[in-house]
């Protein structure tokens, strides 16, 4: 029954993602700002955002996880208010802050949650699931929200959102409080101590860094390569997307059996060989094919990265020690998103190829010098 609450929650939660990916990049663009400007405003933003992740975290070790997911939802929605209803590159940095602060978080402990609901054995498999059921509403959400924002405007999509957000802020507080442990409270570091716990700090960095792409360069590539409105862009995303939430469910157990590193490294190799091949295939349909591939194979990396950020900490500090490679993930995004909108500016094909090399980084890192076992 637990589990099944936590997907009710990952498909409202999925929505809130999709609604502000598409809408936020749209909006700036329609407002006038070129791609480095829409970099450094969400650079800026997640740079304030990163900065209470690992303390809120260990206080979610020992008090429960479940008020303050709640919490993150309500503060997700107030960062959405601000944003959509306060007009000024202040206030839209100030409320993108408080929005990604409380979706990073948020993320992090739910996957904190899912490792509190699964045995080590089984739980790229649990995590699957819970992804698959995060990316088909995500990719759909992209459809919806998009038609909300040609029929009725940014405001609305907006509004939209922050009713879902408080819907998933209700939800949560469904939850059992499954991760609370009876420790001393502390912050330390011990998961650094080890070498696969540096490693993974570079390769959780290196993840965040692959949203250079999904972030806002892909959505402004397409609006302007294709022509595409909002519903266009939502319905290509939606279409694409729909393939990460399939093969997250039937990859997950594959894993499970083969382990994280073989099968993160085939991800990285064949996710990385299409971002290299988007540099020399623009048009629409290879594009598209080109997309799939990534939705395919992504599932093989990222499921394989998140199982190993769930392997490799102090049982009784799974919160915090998530939400430390949580943290290098968030450099990683800040540091996407000041370089995406700089390469975009000069070439889309600059930014796919930054991507692949990401990838592949990360792949090899786990695969050749890691020694975690599954």
């Amino acid at each position: 029954m637990e589990f099944k609450k936590t997907l009710v929650f990952a498909l409202l939660s999925g929505f809130v993602s999709a609604a502000l990916s598409i809408s936020i990049p749209l909006y700036l663009d329609s407002q006038g700002y070129d791609l480095p400007d829409i970099g450094f405003l969400l650079g800026t933003a997640a740079l304030l955002s990163a900065l209470l992740g690992i303390a809120l975290a260990a206080l979610s070790d020992h008090f429960g996880r479940r008020a303050l997911i709640s919490l993150y939802s309500v503060a997700s929605a107030f960062g959405t208010a601000i944003m959509a209803f306060i007009q000024s590159p202040v206030a839209f940095v100030s409320g993108r802050a408080i929005s990604s602060m409380a979706g990073s978080n948020q993320w992090n402990l739910m996957l904190a949650r899912v490792s509190d609901l699964s045995g080590k054995e089984h739980r790229a498999t649990k995590v699957g699931l819970y992804i698959a059921a995060f990316a088909l509403s995500y990719s759909i959400s992209h459809i919806i929200v998009g038609a909300i924002i040609d029929g009725f405007g940014f405001p609305m999509a907006f509004a939209v959102t922050i009713a879902v957000a408080l819907a998933c802020a209700a939800t949560a507080l469904l939850f059992l409080d499954v991760g609370k442990r009876k420790h001393r409270f502390h912050l330390s570091l011990n998961v650094l101590k080890t070498m696969d716990g540096k490693l993974n700090m570079i390769v959780s960095f290196c993840t965040g860094f692959t949203s250079i792409i999904s972030m806002y360069v892909l959505y402004i590539f397409l609006a302007r390569q294709y022509g595409f409105d909002a519903t266009g862009v939502g319905l290509f995303i939606a279409a694409a997307y729909v393939f990460w939430a399939i093969f997250s469910y039937v990859f997950g157990p594959l894993i499970d059996r083969k382990g994280v590193k073989k099968m993160m490294f085939a991800g990285a190799v064949m996710n990385a060989s299409a971002w290299f091949a988007a540099i020399y295939f623009q048009d629409f349909l290879p594009f598209f094919a080109l997309m799939v591939v990534d939705n395919i194979t992504w599932p093989l990396y990222g499921l394989s990265a998140m199982k190993i950020s769930t392997v490799l900490p102090e049982q009784e500090n799974m919160g915090r020690d998530v939400s430390i490679f949580g943290f290098a993930n968030m450099m990683g995004v800040i540091a996407a998103s000041f370089v995406g909108g700089v390469l975009a500016e000069m070439s889309f094909g600059y930014v796919f190829a930054v991507r692949a090399v990401a990838v592949l980084l990360s792949g090899c890192i786990v695969f050749f010098l890691m020694k975690v076992k599954d």
